[in-house]
């Protein structure tokens, strides 16, 4: 059975492959502002797991002993509770930002968000800018392009 349906008639439209995306790094107040957000973020957990807090972890979670310490609170497994009321209360926090300042998490401090700017800065730095990576994409594979 085919039906003669037009493409842009269509609600869900198929997949159709456009070829690869090549971003453009951005300069700016506000790029500024994320760059820092996202060093200051990615600091923050390297950190965590040497802060010391009263003589000990801040934060640990041992799995060995079913133990899980923030901050001088150790929470056991019949405790789930009170860690699921704290996701609760986070995730509303969340929310609430993200309902007050917009996509203030997701565009700025989101952890997929920060990673996805590393590699597109360690990118850009090892390929060159959007149009040389294109220009890159379009030639002949050659070896010595980490040299450039």
């Amino acid at each position: 059975m085919k039906f003669d349906i037009k493409e842009e008639d269509m609600i869900i439209k198929p997949y159709k492959e456009e070829g690869p995306i090549y971003i453009r790094e951005q300069k700016g107040f506000f790029q500024r502002i994320r760059r820092n957000l996202g060093w200051l973020l990615m600091l923050s957990f390297i950190a965590i797991p040497w802060v010391q807090y009263n003589g000990q972890q801040a934060v640990l979670l041992d799995v060995a002993t079913q133990k899980f310490t923030i901050f001088g609170l150790t929470l056991l497994p019949q405790d789930f509770m009170i860690l699921a009321m704290l996701f609760m209360v986070g995730a509303f926090a969340l929310f609430f930002v993200t309902n007050w300042l917009g996509r203030v998490w997701c565009g700025y401090t989101c952890p997929q968000t920060i990673w996805m700017l590393m590699f597109s800065w360690v990118e850009q730095r090892i390929e060159g800018t959007r149009n040389q990576r294109i220009k890159l994409d379009k030639s002949p594979l050659r070896i010595p392009v980490m040299v450039n």
